[in-house]
């Protein structure tokens, strides 16, 4: 649903009707809004842009994602993840080029006139038993990758959600270098709110408590804001720290498909691929939320 740039300090803000504050990605859903009357008030994030990659003319007339600006005023929308700034998709005709299936995700590649390549990862992420399976098949592609070497990006989701502490003490013994943490806080009116924070490459803290205080006491006058807090990252790690990461005890999942994804469009003579063109689905926090986090403990 909704993933580079920060201020001096790094931290990404809630924007409530008061101007923008710097290049942030925020979005504030009521989780009511979804169609499935058994879901609980986490909706799902519709993840990373499209699940399909988008057709030649939906894709090459693709804006740069941008900050959004939430009025204080705005009624509730539905949820939809905070999403990365992702460098603009060319505006050439494109056309698919190949696709890869690999049972329990796929992805669909696309290539355009000019010669750039983007490609679109999804899963079966539906029930608690393909979770599961999810989980296992990027724990075994995660062994893989170690054993390829370099560096590797990953999309870890938790099974809970983490305290700041928590989550800056799990960064330091994983040797994580994160990119985007994503936060959720709670509403007094009661929509849950997500945000995430952008770090930027040289911030040495990928969380700093002066980010938390401001997205909690956020000076729009809509707060204070209650914290649950961050249930997913994304970063850069060395590849041989991969397995490391998928088998933490906090991780349910450490989604590598799209370093995955990168490495056999390469292989099979496409160069070398732009991470950032490689999108994959949201973290599956939602659907495990819907399905009750209880089932995902262990």
């Amino acid at each position: 649903m909704t993933k580079h740039s920060s201020t001096g300090t790094g931290l990404a803000r809630l924007s409530l009707g008061l101007g923008a504050l710097s290049l942030v990605l925020i979005l504030f859903f009521a989780a009511a809004a979804r169609s499935h009357s058994a879901e609980t008030a986490s909706d799902k994030f519709l993840a990373n842009v499209p699940a399909p990659v988008p057709s030649a003319g939906s894709l090459a007339n693709a804006p740069a994602p941008i900050a959004t600006d939430v009025s204080s005023s705005a009624p509730a929308v539905p949820a939809t993840e905070v999403q990365p700034q992702h460098p603009r998709f060319p505006t050439s005709e494109a056309r698919e080029v190949k696709r890869g299936e690999f049972g329990s995700w796929r992805y669909s590649a696309t290539r355009f006139g000019d010669g750039a390549v983007a490609a679109s990862v999804s899963a079966n992420i539906d029930t608690v038993q393909a979770l599961r399976v999810y989980a296992a098949d990027n724990r075994a592609l995660a062994g893989e990758l170690a054993q390829q070497g370099g560096e590797a990006r990953v999309d870890v989701s938790f099974r809970t959600y983490l305290s700041p502490d928590q989550f800056r003490a799990w960064v330091l013994k994983n040797g994580l270098h994160v990119t985007q943490v994503i936060i959720r806080i709670t509403d007094a009116n009661g929509p849950d709110i997500t945000a995430a924070h952008l770090v930027r490459p040289d911030d040495t803290d990928p969380l700093p408590a002066s980010s938390v205080a401001d997205l909690v006491n956020n000076p729009g006058g809509v707060g204070p804001f209650t914290l649950r807090g961050i249930y997913s990252a994304r970063g850069i790690a060395a590849a041989d720290k991969l397995p490391q990461i998928a088998a933490d005890p906090l991780v349910f999942v450490a989604d590598v498909t799209t370093s995955v994804t990168a490495r056999e469009l390469k292989k099979s003579g496409f160069g070398d691929v732009n991470l950032d063109f490689v999108l994959v689905d949201s973290s599956p926090f939602f659907e495990m939320e819907r399905l009750g986090l209880s089932n995902f403990e262990k």
